[in-house]
């Protein structure tokens, strides 16, 4: 199937960092009138994952939101019409995290404690990210829950997948909440 080995050919260019690359292999799958609908969450997803890229590399917070919102756009249709499995927790984690960079508090909170609820024992690397990012945004957000955030933070330094570096955060931000 042509429309599979592009997604693998842009797929790959995604992971290699050739981020033009894989943008003009979705275009192609896109615009391919010979794809069908319900194999769009693949091409999607890596579009999905080029906003959350831009968003990170944007100095300015409001180009920043924007990007992030774009993105969350993009990841809400991949996840509609299936992310490939390999990729459907990071594609969860990444849908996440862009509805609360971009203001979309809650249903980010509900993305990332579905993504949790998924009881992901090979990943526990980005189980310890969704963890801490709902922590630091039920802190920061602007009605702050901070049971939730102590909680969430909790369940984050149980994990012994923490780097050194990941359990200091942890740490710290624990304090914030306890200095609340």
């Amino acid at each position: 199937k042509a429309g599979e080995a592009t997604l693998d050919r842009a797929l790959t260019a995604l992971d290699e960092g050739h981020y033009e690359e894989a943008r003009a292999e979705v275009g192609r799958i896109l615009n391919n009138s010979q794809t069908p609908r319900d194999q769009y969450g693949g091409p999607l997803y890596v579009l999905g994952v080029i906003k959350v890229i831009d968003a990170e590399h944007q100095s300015r917070a409001d180009r920043r939101r924007t990007e992030y919102l774009v993105a969350s756009r993009y990841l809400k249709e991949a996840r509609a019409f299936g992310i490939p499995k390999p990729r459907a927790a990071d594609g969860q984690f990444l849908l996440g995290k862009s509805l609360i960079e971009s203001g979309q508090f809650e249903e980010g909170l509900e993305s990332l404690d579905e993504l949790i609820s998924w009881k992901l024992n090979d990943d526990q690397g980005l189980i310890a990210k969704a963890h801490w990012l709902l922590a630091e945004t039920c802190l920061t957000m602007p009605r702050p829950q901070l049971e939730r955030a102590l909680n969430y933070n909790a369940t984050c330094l149980s994990l012994s997948t923490l780097t050194n570096d990941e359990r200091t955060a942890a740490q710290l931000q624990r304090a914030q909440c306890l200095a609340r």
